[in-house]
């Protein structure tokens, strides 16, 4: 996995660790114009790394599965 991969999946982790607390504070009305903001650019950033991945090979998540 190259540093691309690596910094790609670090901003997924992100993402999925700030989604409960965006729709939370969307439910309450509670976000700032900001924080909207931050968090559009960063699903914005998401989106620019899948497209730039789309004509490299698959990303390979080497681990052991367990049952």
């Amino acid at each position: 996995m190259n540093e691309y991969d690596r910094d790609l999946l670090m901003l997924l982790g992100s993402v999925g660790n700030r989604i409960s607390a965006i729709v939370a504070g969307l439910f309450d009305d509670s976000l700032t114009c900001d924080q909207q903001i931050d968090f559009a650019n960063q699903l914005i950033q998401v989106a620019e790394g899948f497209r730039n991945r789309v004509h490299r090979t698959p990303l390979v998540i080497e681990g052991d599965i367990v049952p």
